[in-house]
């Protein structure tokens, strides 16, 4: 489980992203579109509870990938920061889509 300290540094970044989507209808509405197209389960260990949606290239390296769908990727909480931020949420996992694609579940 993601200690606290760390869901509340997420939620911070998010905040004050300069995009602003966590506060974006229209990310809303993409996260949930892109949820429903390809379903609600972590795609590197299965698990079908506390799905979030990764920015495999992160907002604050390119903005204007923020509402695209082929930069996304469901993973739950524990993945998206273990492997998806490799422990860190100022931090990526460049390698995301090639670890997906291999695990395959």
């Amino acid at each position: 489980m993601i200690p606290i300290t760390k869901t509340i540094e997420r939620h911070v970044l998010n905040i004050l992203a300069p995009d602003n989507a966590t506060l974006n209808y229209r990310w809303q509405k993409t996260r949930g579109i892109f949820l429903k197209r390809f379903g609600k389960w972590c795609r590197i260990c299965g698990y079908k509870k506390d799905i979030e949606v990764h920015h495999i290239i992160p907002r604050h390296i390119n903005p204007t990938l923020t509402l695209d769908m082929y930069n996304l990727v469901a993973l739950c909480g524990d993945c998206h920061f273990h492997v998806g931020h490799m422990n860190n949420y100022k931090d990526y996992n460049k390698n995301i889509r090639e670890i997906v694609a291999f695990i395959d579940i």
